[in-house]
C-alpha cells in the first residue's frame, strides 16, 4: 500500500465572537459565526472555544454558520 500526500489549501475566514457573561457554577452558551472572506457562511466546520486561553471544547457550525457550546465555569479551589 502506498502513502498518499494531500496538501490542503487554507482559506481565509472571518469569525464573529458573541459576548457572553456568567457566574461561577452557572452555564452559559458560547457562540460564534464562521464565514469565508466573502461573507458566505461555512457549514459543518468545527470551531474551538477557549476561555482565558484555556481550551474548553469545540462545536460544529450549523446551516447558518453558527457554532455554540455550553460552558460552565468552575471556581478554582
Amino acid at each position: 500500500m502506498e502513502d498518499l500526500l494531500y496538501t490542503a489549501k487554507a482559506k481565509k475566514t472571518i469569525i464573529k465572537i458573541y459576548k457572553a457573561k456568567t457566574l461561577y457554577g452557572k452555564t452559559v452558551q458560547l457562540k460564534s459565526k464562521l464565514a469565508d472572506k466573502k461573507g458566505n457562511v461555512l457549514v459543518g466546520k468545527y470551531v474551538k472555544f477557549y476561555v482565558a486561553g484555556k481550551y474548553v471544547g469545540k462545536a460544529k457550525t450549523n446551516r447558518k454558520g453558527i457554532a455554540t457550546l455550553k460552558y460552565n465555569p468552575k471556581k478554582k479551589k
